[in-house]
């Protein structure tokens, strides 16, 4: 099993409609090239927050 989405798109679509259920205010914004290290920022009415997420080498 492979751990990455072979066409990307796809997994955009994927991703807006999950997140859309969710909040549906929400938009998802990827940049174009991602670092080894990855960033979430998640804003409400009630506060913000940022995760890094690492997968074990170095951050």
């Amino acid at each position: 099993m492979k751990d990455d989405w072979p066409d990307v798109a796809a997994r955009n679509v994927v991703f807006q409609h999950l997140l859309g259920r969710v909040a549906p205010a929400a938009k998802l914004v990827l940049p174009r090239e991602i670092p080894h290290r990855r960033r979430l920022d998640s804003r409400t009415s009630k506060g913000s927050v940022t995760v890094f997420f690492d997968q074990g080498v170095g951050s």
